[in-house]
C-alpha cells in the first residue's frame, strides 16, 4: 500500500498505531471510520465502512474532512503527482526537515512545538519529532478542551 514514493510521508497502521487513534480520537471520529495510513504530521486517512469515499483527520486543521474519493484513489493520486503530494503529506517541508537532520524513528512523526491553532507559525523551527502516541494524546486533549469552550 505504502510504495517508495510514499515511503516516510505515509505509514500504515498497526495493531499499535490503530490503538492510539481509538484511544484519544473516539470522542470525534465515528466508530465507523476505520484509520488506514497516518502521516508523517500524525493526520489519519480513515475508510468508513460500508462507503467508497475515505475521509481525512487533519490534525493542522483541526478538522475530520470527507475526500471525493476512495482511499486507493487517493493513495494513486499521491503516488502519481508531486503537488498533490506536497499538498496533502507535506513532502517538501519533510524533505527540508531531513535534510535539517529531523529524521523520524519507528513510531515517530513530526510535531508543532506550539499548534499553529495557537497561533504559532508554521515553520519548521517550530517542527520537533514525538512518539505517535504523546502527540496523539496532547493534540486530541487539546482538541477536545477547544470544542467544549
Amino acid at each position: 500500500m505504502v510504495t517508495d514514493k510514499l515511503e516516510g510521508l505515509l505509514f500504515c497502521v498497526d495493531e499499535g498505531s490503530a490503538s492510539v487513534f481509538a484511544k484519544n480520537w473516539a470522542w470525534l471520529v465515528p466508530a465507523t471510520q476505520v484509520p488506514v495510513v497516518y502521516t508523517a504530521f500524525g493526520d489519519w486517512i480513515l475508510k468508513p465502512e460500508g462507503q467508497r469515499q475515505c475521509s481525512v483527520l487533519d490534525l493542522l486543521e483541526l478538522e475530520l474532512r470527507p475526500v471525493e474519493m476512495s482511499t486507493a484513489q487517493l493513495l494513486r493520486v499521491l503516488e502519481e503527482d508531486e503537488t498533490q503530494r506536497d499538498m496533502w503529506l507535506l513532502e517538501g517541508t519533510v524533505q527540508k526537515l531531513r535534510r535539517q537532520g529531523l529524521a523520524l524513528g519507528a513510531g515517530e512523526i513530526y510535531a508543532y512545538r506550539v499548534h499553529p491553532y495557537l497561533g504559532a507559525p508554521v515553520s519548521t523551527d517550530n517542527i520537533k519529532v514525538e512518539r505517535l502516541e504523546i502527540f496523539q494524546s496532547n493534540l486530541s486533549s487539546l482538541m477536545r478542551s477547544l470544542a467544549e469552550l
